[in-house]
């Protein structure tokens, strides 16, 4: 095999296979990627037994014998390059690289030994536009997350129901949901309901954002246990988390005791300078002084003094003092897309419920701390 090509987009998918690749090398192959002729094109695949990721590539070929070889050390020769072309030709177990004056040679291993990466046979399907995908994940991944033996919460769950699909997540602290109406294309006739792994939906935030995609869309294709994001050139399969998810509708508060409409950035530059200031617990005071209209944040840390910040707002409802983590709330407020924003409370220990302004399509919720038991 010997494939020609501009070096800027081989680096680009080369990268994104290479986080796909297994870092911990429980078998060695694992670490390597899989490089070989498909219909004139170059082919690039990676797997950590869970993930597969597959990368149609143009360019100048000549077929040949495909090899694997190291995923870190193809990646890194490639980051280092300023030249504009590339050419990779396979002899035996080594993969030659030349561009412009660099020269190199990979040791590699036989592509016999290189895992299959499933095929999904389902041609039930959900299309959406990468922009809204990456949207939605973006809102919601930060809420996943927790320790090991809870996979079902270091996860996102996808519902689809008559056009509209929802993705929440949460780590029992706090929670993100999304929901994309009137965007979706699909010839599912039955509701689905899956749980993707952390993971999968990061290496997909990577994809849309980083990757050489040839179009605009993306398909998800489900079966029982796995699941395909088909970018077209890229092509990203997962397993899904087996299990029950959570019943996170029974947290989301319907009504409040008090609601305030404040600007968003102002908040958000507020609680920032409070995290200067925080103690051991990341533990930041938020007031709500309905008399005076007014958010009053405050933290403090004697080893490094405190602060306190007032920011005026629409108030309805009765006045209370709450203590949040201060890098959840900020993660929070960074989710949401408004100007403005309206935060629930109901008292100092219920949860907290932040969304946009007039928008229903996203909400946050957040667990106050319970510093008396700390």
């Amino acid at each position: 095999m010997k494939f020609t090509s501009l070096v800027e987009p081989l680096k680009k998918q080369i990268n994104l296979a290479e986080k796909v690749s297994d870092k911990k090398l429980t078998l060695p192959i694992l670490g390597n990627l899989l490089l070989k002729p498909e219909n004139g094109q170059l082919k690039i695949s990676a797997t950590d037994l869970e993930l597969g990721l597959t990368v149609i590539l143009p360019g100048k070929m000549e077929d040949g014998p495909g090899l694997t070889v190291s995923a870190k050390n193809l990646s890194l020769f490639l980051n280092n390059l300023n030249e504009e072309k590339i050419s990779l030709a396979v002899k035996g177990n080594i993969m030659h690289l030349e561009s412009g004056e660099y020269k190199a040679d990979l040791q590699g291993m036989p592509i016999d030994d290189f895992p299959i990466i499933p095929e999904i046979k389902s041609t039930e399907y959900i299309e959406i536009d990468k922009k809204d995908l990456n949207e939605a994940l973006s809102q919601v991944i930060n809420s996943a997350g927790y320790p090991v033996g809870r996979p079902e919460l270091n996860s996102i769950f996808f519902t689809y129901k008559k056009g509209d699909l929802r993705m929440v997540a949460t780590n029992s602290f706090r929670l993100s949901e999304k929901i994309i109406k009137n965007k979706i294309e699909s010839n599912l006739d039955r509701e689905i309901e899956i749980i993707i792994p952390i993971k999968t939906a990061q290496e997909v935030l990577h994809i849309i954002n980083e990757g050489e995609l040839d179009k605009e869309k993306v398909k998800i294709y489900i079966e029982s246990s796995q699941v395909l994001f088909d970018f077209g050139n890229i092509k990203l399969v997962s397993r899904l988390i087996e299990g029950n998810y959570p019943k996170y509708q029974n947290i989301i508060p319907k009504d409040f005791k008090t609601t305030v409409t404040i600007d968003k950035n102002e908040l958000l530059n507020a609680a920032r300078i409070a995290g200067i200031f925080t103690s051991k617990n990341n533990d930041i005071s938020l007031t709500v002084d309905s008399a005076n209209s007014a958010l009053i944040l405050e933290a403090r840390d004697t080893s490094v003094g405190n602060n306190e910040t007032t920011i005026k707002g629409d108030i309805i409802g009765e006045s209370l003092k709450i203590s949040f983590n201060y890098r959840f709330l900020i993660d929070g407020l960074n989710s949401l897309i408004s100007d403005k924003i309206m935060l629930g409370f109901n008292s100092d220990l219920s949860p907290v419920r932040f969304k946009s302004l007039n928008n229903d399509d996203y909400l946050y919720i957040l667990m106050p701390l319970n510093l008396n038991n700390n």
